[in-house]
This record gives C-alpha cells, structure tokens and sequence, in this order.
C-alpha cells in the first residue's frame, strides 16, 4: 500500500504521516503492518507499507456477515455462491487476540523509545476494523489506510477543525485532545464490539455526531457489549468504556483475558 502525503503545506497532515512513519518504522511485529521504504525526493512524500490479499478487515467482516450491508458497501460484490461463511467465535476472538497483540506491542514500542516525541506518537489514534487488513491465511494487521478510502467519511466528523472517528473515541480525545494507550484501549473494546456484529452498522447508528459528542461529554453514552459476546470477556470489555482512564485495563491484559476464554471456552474449536 503506498500512501501519499499531497498536502504538504497543512501542519496536521504533515503530523499525522510523520506520526504513522514512527509508527511503523519502529514497530516490528507480526499483527503490526511493515514499513517497506519512504520516498521523500521530492513532493508528494510517500509511505510504503505492507497490505494483504484480503485487504481490509472491516470489508473481511461486511462480506462475511450473514446479514446484507446497507447501501452495498461490500467492495468488489461477487455473485453469492462465492459469499464466504460466516465467521465463528472462536474466529472472532482470534482476531481480536491478534490485534490486541499488535497494539501491546505498539504499547512496549513506546515504553522502550520513551521520549516526550515517541509518547505522543506511539497511540494508534483510530483504532477501528477499517484500519485493520486480513490476510488469507487470517492474519490480522494493524495498519492506517481508511482516511484513504471514500466509502469510510461517514465515519468520520469534523470537530475542531479536524476529521475525527468521534463514535470510536474516548471522550478525553475529542475534549481535551488527549491522546494515549488508555485512549487506544477504549477504541479497541469498540473494535471487538464491530467483530461480533459484523460491522453491519455504526456505534450509536440512532444518534447523529454532535449527538454523541453530547453524550460522551455529559457521561451519558453507554456502551455495551455485542450480544454473542462471550460472557467471561464482558467485564473486562465494559472497563475499556470507563471514563476514567486509569481504570481501563492494559492491553496485555486484554490479550490475557481473551486468549484465556479461547482455551478455556473453545478449547478444541479451529481458530485460525
């Protein structure tokens, strides 16, 4: 995947493909996208990073999904003899276990490089299935590439003068700009929420932007988990959700959680 830095002359463009530079240049892991070169001889600047045959995780679910998405949003419609079976559970917490894995090792990343630049940039900021990407011998990777994609802007709102995935943010994010790992871990717990319902629709689909804004601000959005969430992962998935940072969960013990109910749950179900 090749991404292109077209907007040289705006600071926050330049930021955010500086910070996703750091990113994946220092990261190496296996759940974690590789960064394969930068070409900066000239404008546009160029990211080279690692993309997948299955391509990105949440058109994997949507295609998936034994319920049709609204409005089509499937990329590259097959005729529905080829539409691959619905995923299980134990497929479901593997991915998440997966991904949870690439974020702990973002998280040790930045506690290796622990300078005031690397605590800045070493947070995913949008951690969201459509910046996942899946491969065919399903393997997941965190990666960046759906401010990229048209099919994706209705994700996003502008809010302070910046395109923000507010319905995946915790509320520290959009009110004071703060920006971290507990922050990352919010947004994960809203990444397992889009794993068990297929991404088929958006958190909080009955409320409009300024409305969730709203409610994250006042402490009255509440989330909850899907409904074929396994039951020994829906405390430690509701703390993701605390609006106290401090009392949400690390990502190592996120990735503890979840590889513990695949064992104990599905102990002999396939998973990958």
């Amino acid at each position: 995947m090749v991404k292109a830095l077209t907007k040289v002359k705006d600071e926050h463009c330049c930021g955010e493909f500086r910070r996703q530079l750091e990113l994946f240049r220092t990261v190496s892991h296996r759940n974690v996208v590789q960064l394969f070169g930068l070409c900066r001889d000239k404008d546009p600047h160029y990211l080279l990073l690692e993309y997948t045959d299955w391509g990105d995780l949440k058109q994997f679910l949507l295609a998936t999904s034994p319920i049709t998405p609204p409005n089509g949003t499937v990329d590259n419609k097959k005729d529905a003899g080829s539409k691959p079976p619905p995923l299980n559970i134990p497929q479901i917490l593997a991915l998440a276990h997966q991904i949870g894995r690439g974020m702990d090792a973002i998280y040790k990343a930045r506690i290796i490089h622990n300078t005031n630049l690397y605590r800045t940039h070493f947070s995913a900021r949008d951690l969201a299935t459509r910046n996942c990407i899946i491969s065919s011998d399903f393997s997941a990777k965190i990666s960046m590439p759906a401010l990229a994609r048209d099919k994706y802007s209705k994700e996003y709102c502008k809010h302070r003068n910046q395109l923000m995935p507010i319905r995946w943010m915790a509320p520290e994010c959009f009110q004071e700009d703060d920006y971290s790992i507990k922050s990352d871990i919010f947004s994960f717990a809203v990444l397992v929420w889009e794993l068990f319902t297929n991404a088929i629709e958006l958190p909080f689909k009955e409320q409009t932007d300024e409305e969730v804004i709203t409610s994250a601000q006042t402490g009255k959005l509440e989330w909850k988990v899907a409904e074929k969430t396994p039951e020994a992962l829906h405390k430690i998935l509701t703390s993701c959700w605390s609006a106290n940072p401090k009392e949400r969960p690390s990502f190592s013990q996120l990735v503890v959680a979840i590889g513990n109910c695949l064992q104990s749950e599905y102990p002999k179900e396939p998973t990958e």
